[in-house]
């Protein structure tokens, strides 16, 4: 069942412009600074859920995906993640109810000091 909000992603093209006007508007440092696959992100962690503000960087196939979203949408609204208690479970209701999604799989974030976060995806 989705309990909750997680986070909402922002697509940018300039991750530190982006970081930099975020600190300001919401007073806070980003917790995580990091990424994988071709993108970069900074996380701000908010008491009832997250921004995730990413950027492509470098190559890879989720930089790939970023730039092309960027070229096509502009900057702006990436995202909408939702917390779940199980993921394949919702994804099984979900597909009853007709909606379409991807096969749950695990990705990561490196941190700039190297420590990683994984998490369970489906789009």
């Amino acid at each position: 069942m989705i309990t909750g909000i997680d986070h909402i992603a922002l697509a940018v093209n300039d991750l530190d412009a982006a970081m930099d006007a975020y600190r300001r508007l919401l007073g806070l440092e980003p917790n995580w600074i990091g990424g994988d696959g071709g993108a970069r992100h900074a996380w701000f962690q908010l008491p009832n859920m997250a921004l995730d503000v990413i950027a492509p960087k470098g190559e890879g196939a989720f930089g790939d995906v970023i730039r092309k979203h960027l070229a096509t949408h502009g900057e702006g609204f990436w995202a909408l993640a939702f917390t779940s208690d199980s993921v394949t479970a919702d994804q099984t209701l979900m597909a009853r109810r007709g909606l379409s999604g991807t096969s749950p799989a695990p990705t990561r974030s490196t941190h700039d000091d190297g420590r990683k976060r994984y998490w369970t995806t489906s789009a």
